[in-house]
């Protein structure tokens, strides 16, 4: 880490090695390298210094804080103490950042607004951040992370929800009911404080609840059987019981094609309810590919909005 010293030492004015406070770095470690303009101040760092140091390189702005340490730059608790050290009392961080910390592997969802909550009528400005007012913000709803205030992965959801385009918000519904972050139940719970007259995306809150409780698994397979139809696709049986040599049934298919020996499992919202049964189906399917079955895997969000890539990979998998 470089080193830094009030703008009126003789270091600093000839531009030579500087020295950082003990307080500083301690500060900045526990921070993930990341401190305010007043905290610097605090430490006898002046603006210029500040200033001084950014236009050198050793130091960056982050979110409106000031980064001191490089080798910790990019980090998304880095982000989430940038944005909450700017935050009033009850304050949280939301949005693509709390999700980035929440699920730091490959269940990231990307692209999605960084956002923080903060109790009204506290309003403040946090550089590419957006900031909502909600009242109250219930305590429940915030969970600490590496003494960083954070929403928890629901109300995150929540939260995006009220400020994505439908169709963005819908997408990302999508996806996290896949993933199991959310299901029907839920999200009706979390609604309920959300949906009164004049509450920030209400409106598409309840379009959100009429989606997912129609995406059952059964509402899928009426869907997916259309679609088939609709296509031209023939020779597949639906709820198709595929049997071992001793004749023990090994798994019933949504649809099959048993010549080709394919077939196409539709993962609606109940066959994703149960870890027990998601284990229970990654097994089937394994056994199936070990007995020479394709198996393909097809969404909700496929097949009621996206059906033409997955028609095209059914055609591609029959026609091999």
């Amino acid at each position: 880490m470089g080193t830094v010293a009030g703008h009126g030492s003789p270091a600093a004015r000839r531009g030579g090695p500087l020295r950082d406070p003990p307080a500083l770095l301690e500060l900045s470690l526990r921070q993930q390298g990341v401190v305010t303009s007043a905290q610097l101040r605090q430490q006898g760092v002046s603006h210029k210094t500040q200033r001084g140091r950014i236009a050198r390189g050793l130091w960056t702005w982050h979110f409106g804080t000031v980064v001191t340490q490089p080798a910790a730059r990019g980090t998304a608790l880095q982000d989430a103490w940038a944005i909450a050290l700017q935050l009033p009392p009850g304050g949280a961080v939301s949005g693509q950042t709390a999700l980035d910390v929440w699920r730091p592997t490959n269940m990231r969802v990307r692209g999605l607004p960084r956002l923080a909550v903060v109790p009204a009528p506290h309003a403040p400005r946090v550089d590419g951040v957006r900031v909502l007012r909600l009242a109250p913000i219930h305590k429940n709803s915030v969970l600490w992370h590496s003494g960083i205030p954070l929403r928890t992965l629901g109300h995150t959801l929540m939260d995006l929800f009220t400020v994505l385009p439908f169709s963005e918000a819908q997408s990302l519904l999508d996806h996290a009911m896949q993933l199991r972050w959310i299901d029907a139940g839920m999200l009706r719970g979390l609604a309920k404080t959300r949906l009164g007259r004049g509450r920030r995306g209400a409106r598409i809150i309840r379009r959100l609840i009429d989606h997912a409780s129609g995406g059952t698994h059964s509402e899928a397979e009426r869907r997916m059987a259309a679609l088939l139809k609709s296509s031209g696709i023939r020779g597949w049986t639906a709820n198709y019981k595929h049997r071992a040599t001793s004749g023990r049934v090994i798994a019933e298919l949504d649809f099959a094609w048993p010549r080709e020996r394919v077939c196409l499992e539709i993962d609606g919202w109940a066959s994703h309810s149960d870890r027990r049964a998601f284990e229970s189906d990654r097994a089937r399917q394994n056994a199936l590919a070990a007995d020479g079955w394709t198996v393909l895997r097809a969404t909700w969000a496929q097949v009621t909005r996206e059906p033409a890539p997955l028609i095209a990979n059914l055609r591609a998998s029959l026609a091999r």
